[in-house]
């Protein structure tokens, strides 16, 4: 979809448009054709715009499952807050803090949450960028 602000951090055309879902489940997830492998690097790093002041604080999550050769899934979860709001941030998911995680570990998909366990049924986020890096 078209960047809802074009500016700044993040001036791409158009971006990744996230819709939380209901209770108990505030997520999507995308299997990936190339495994993530942490051979690569260990934080994954993704511009996100968060429109609404209110979820300032709110968190984002990224999970890492269907593991090739490392841990069972729900071990390779972060969550990292939104500090701004009306503007593009980095949020950076520095896999390396999880010791369950091996170096060598390729993972086959994504998951990405927003605001789970909490009120907020069809909040939306923007995301962009997503980076593997050391």
């Amino acid at each position: 979809m078209a960047n809802p602000d074009a500016k700044g951090l993040n001036t791409s055309a158009t971006v990744g448009k996230f819709t939380r879902g209901q209770e108990g489940w505030s997520g999507t997830y995308s299997p990936v054709n190339i495994p993530i492998n942490f051979k690569n690097g260990n934080k994954v790093k993704v511009f996100a715009y968060n429109p609404k002041p209110e979820n300032i604080g709110k968190t984002v999550n990224l999970e890492l499952e269907g593991s090739i050769n490392g841990p069972k899934n729900g071990d390779g979860i972060l969550k990292v807050p939104f500090t701004k709001s009306g503007e593009w941030e980095e949020l950076v998911f520095d896999f390396s803090t999880i010791t369950k995680i091996p170096a060598d570990t390729k993972f086959t998909q994504l998951v990405l949450r927003f605001n789970d366990s909490k009120d907020g049924a069809g909040d939306v986020v923007y995301v962009d960028n997503f980076r593997l890096t050391f």
